[in-house]
């Protein structure tokens, strides 16, 4: 079962500001409540050595079959897991759950070897403004198809990341979303994916692994059978969750073993443009 503790939303921009004033901004937050994080029957240490630990953060997916999938495969690698995530929640509304302002509530020690993130499919959609932000008071939205958009997205990773840096993680993993049945969706989610390409390569140390790969499977009769995704046509089911971490997992691995800060990784798959 999952629990949380939602606490009050703390406004941190880090856009501009050196590498100290981050880090005092991200101390004065203090940890004012847990984010809603999911306990694992896999994650149990069977040994009294130290492991290295992986965390896993971002939307309904991971408190889902996808993060308790990828929980589950991590410690079968070796790896101290675990997850938290918040349902609904990403970069665009950051007045619902606020990411980068809680990165100093994280469980973050120096065995962290990696942070996975899993966000962007509730992404599509107006970018709420933090006050600093806004050209006046009442402009709080930033909306989908106007112009400035993917700067605005493609400056929240880069910012996640950074955050995530600072406080000493070695190498920040974005995995991006996952092909899904909605056609009007899975358009919108080309642009998503390469703003948060982008914005790993843009970053201080993070890496991205494209989680696409399973749009013809997914329009295929056989995805009656044995589907990829359950019925919202987003999420995962184990079957897909298991075959998405297959697919990442060699690539993924590869950037868990490199534990040297700011590692940063220009390598990234070719995604198609979009223009939307």
């Amino acid at each position: 079962k999952a629990t949380a503790t939602l606490p009050r939303t703390t406004t941190v921009t880090v856009d501009n500001s050196s590498a100290e004033e981050i880090d005092a901004a991200l101390a004065s937050i203090g940890k004012k409540g847990a984010t809603l994080e999911a306990t694992d029957p896999d994650r149990k240490i069977t040994t009294t050595a130290r492991k290295e630990e992986v965390l896993i953060i971002g939307s309904s997916s991971v408190r889902g079959m996808m993060g308790r999938t990828f929980v589950r495969n991590l410690v079968r690698h070796g790896y101290d897991a675990k997850r938290i995530g918040k349902s609904a929640s990403g970069l665009s509304r950051l007045d619902y759950h606020d990411w980068i302002s809680l990165v100093d509530t994280l469980p973050i020690s120096e065995r962290t070897v990696a942070i996975i993130v899993y966000v962007g499919v509730n992404d599509p959609q107006g970018i709420w403004l933090r006050p600093s932000e806004r050209v006046k008071p009442s402009a709080k939205w930033h909306r989908w198809h106007k112009p400035g958009w993917s700067d605005r997205y493609r400056d929240r990773v880069v910012e996640l990341i950074n955050a995530l840096c600072i406080r000493g993680v070695p190498n920040v993993v974005f995995v991006t979303p996952v092909d899904v049945a909605w056609p009007s969706l899975q358009r919108r989610l080309r642009r998503i994916r390469r703003l948060q390409i982008e914005g790993s390569r843009d970053s201080a140390c993070g890496h991205v692994v494209s989680g696409s790969g399973d749009k013809l499977f997914i329009e295929d009769r056989i995805e009656k059978r044995r589907p990829r995704r359950l019925r919202d046509g987003y999420h995962m089911t184990y079957y897909g969750a298991q075959l998405l971490y297959d697919r990442i997992s060699r690539r993924l691995h590869r950037l868990l073993r490199d534990k040297s800060p700011m590692a940063h990784s220009a390598t990234a798959p070719a995604q198609t443009p979009d223009m939307t």
